[in-house]
């Protein structure tokens, strides 16, 4: 009770502080944030819990404190039509038209390129969560052809030199899956965990082989593909809780012309998060594959920490 009380308290607060700016200087929030009006930035981002946490900024870029006010902004704004724009719109354009038609506003030289290349990036965002959760959704299927080619491909990108003997054999042990027939793994995550574990075979070949290399290990070793699809499923946690929206805003895309060009940020992401999990199982000396949930729970709390600490994810480390 006492920490939902605090929560409204501070809601109220921040309420009042906005009244009192927008008295003294007759701009709206959103304009204050566009025309620059601070050179440090503090704000506060509203969660689920109602309670109030203070984002301080200091070696953030611009966009990024710019993407963090407006959305700040927009997730506290009394107007229902802004408040869905953070989670919901994916077109920049009808963003930058909802916020001037709410807010009355007249777009400006001054303030509107700002605005717009912040609804892009938030418009980006909201692209690659609503295709990722398409992905988890959509059940790999022996009958569709794009599956069983990217399946296939997974093997070639993972043992580039040994031919796969039978589409249901046993060889897909060898990299990690607990039957012969890999279509039921996917059941979890859906076809997204088998597009990361491709991304990752295809764009680090050598550096996925020799975290295949790792899984082999006698007593410290794990099921590689089992692992990948866990690790799926820990991205996407990540990635719902918004604890990975300043990596994802601060990545550029390579722009690789694949069909899922919008979701090249968060197979990067799995990409990291696989390599960083190793290397802490590794360092973590389990005693045996028993060990993988406490593991794994562990490296969660510990990445979370890591994240609420506004580091780059590419940072994290094990605690030796």
């Amino acid at each position: 009770m006492a920490t939902i009380e605090r929560g409204w308290f501070g809601f109220y607060l921040y309420k009042t502080w906005k009244w009192l700016r927008h008295l003294f200087t007759g701009k709206c929030e959103i304009e204050r944030i566009c025309t620059g009006y601070a050179n440090v930035v503090v704000r506060t981002m509203l969660i689920s819990t109602c309670s109030l946490i203070v984002v301080c900024h200091y070696n953030a870029s611009r966009l990024l404190i710019l993407l963090y006010s407006l959305v700040s902004s927009l997730r506290l704004s009394k107007h229902a039509p802004l408040r869905r724009l953070v989670t919901k719109e994916t077109d920049h354009q009808k963003m930058l038209d909802a916020i001037a038609r709410v807010k009355k506003l007249k777009r400006s030289a001054n303030w509107n390129p700002r605005l717009e290349v912040t609804c892009l990036k938030l418009a980006e965002l909201n692209t690659m969560k609503r295709r990722m959760a398409q992905l988890k959704s959509e059940a790999y299927s022996m009958k569709n052809r794009q599956h069983e080619q990217d399946l296939e491909k997974l093997w070639k990108a993972l043992k580039p030199s040994v031919t796969l003997e039978d589409r249901i054999t046993k060889q897909w042990g060898d990299i990690g899956f607990q039957g012969d027939n890999p279509a039921t793994d996917f059941r979890g995550m859906g076809i997204l965990s088998l597009k990361c574990m491709l991304y990752y075979g295809s764009k680090s070949s050598g550096e996925c082989q020799r975290l295949l290399g790792h899984s082999f290990h006698p007593v410290h070793g794990y099921p590689f593909a089992v692992t990948g699809i866990n690790l799926t499923s820990l991205a996407v946690e990540l990635t719902e809780s918004c604890l990975l929206d300043r990596q994802y805003v601060a990545m550029e895309t390579e722009g690789s012309g694949d069909e899922d060009q919008s979701m090249e940020k968060f197979y990067r992401v799995f990409c990291i998060i696989f390599r960083t999990f190793d290397a802490y199982w590794i360092a973590s000396k389990p005693e045996n594959i028993m060990s993988f949930n406490i593991v794994r729970e562990q490296y969660k709390q510990d990445m979370k920490m890591h994240l609420n600490s506004h580091k780059e994810l590419s940072q994290f480390r094990p605690v030796q």
